[in-house]
């Protein structure tokens, strides 16, 4: 399942709104999302309705590679998904674009995360 969303479409702002798009697949154990494009205050909600889903189904794995743009809307939408985990339930980012892992680097969530440079994309 793709997920491709603009704001006009949720109601939620009369703003552009750069592309987003996030794909969903399964895992034995859950759920893996891809996010691509462009992650930020105006796209956030996407992703938060993706991870809530995920979560409900199991364990969830994030790739970031096809990310060109996030800000801090993103991190804390990825930061409050693995809050939320229920006890033994995963949630891990599985590899991020350099643009991400330079912010996710930069606010210190790499390990909070579960994402180390050596799993990046290069």
């Amino acid at each position: 399942m793709v997920v491709a969303m603009s704001a006009e479409e949720h109601e939620i702002s009369e703003l552009p709104v750069a592309a987003l798009g996030v794909a969903v697949t399964g895992i034995p154990t859950g759920r893996r999302l891809t996010v691509i494009g462009e992650l930020d205050a105006n796209t956030s909600w996407i992703v938060d309705e993706a991870l809530s889903e995920g979560l409900a189904a199991g364990d969830v794995e994030v790739d970031l590679t096809g990310l060109t743009f996030i800000d801090s809307s993103g991190i804390r939408s990825l930061l409050r998904a693995k809050e939320v985990c229920a006890p033994g339930q995963s949630f891990i980012v599985v590899a991020a674009s350099p643009q991400a892992m330079r912010l996710i680097d930069l606010v210190g969530a790499a390990k909070p995360l579960g994402l180390t440079n050596d799993r990046s994309e290069t």
